[in-house]
């Protein structure tokens, strides 16, 4: 008989809901697209969060000669 044996890493990113502040993991692949798109993720209770996505400062924003 021929046995076999798989093993899987999975990396979890703990965060902290702002609302209620329980503790919930994250996978780190979702935590990642999460970082770059801004949409929503929720807690282990349900409250929505999400990360605020910088925009790119322009060169007038940058120089400071907005008008």
């Amino acid at each position: 008989m021929t046995r076999y044996r798989f093993t899987e890493t999975i990396v979890i990113v703990l965060e902290k809901c702002i609302t209620c502040g329980c503790y919930f993991g994250l996978d780190r692949g979702v935590w990642r697209e999460r970082k770059k798109d801004a949409e929503l993720y929720y807690c282990s209770n349900g409250h929505g969060q999400y990360y605020v996505v910088p925009k790119p400062i322009s060169e007038q924003e940058a120089s400071g000669t907005l008008t």
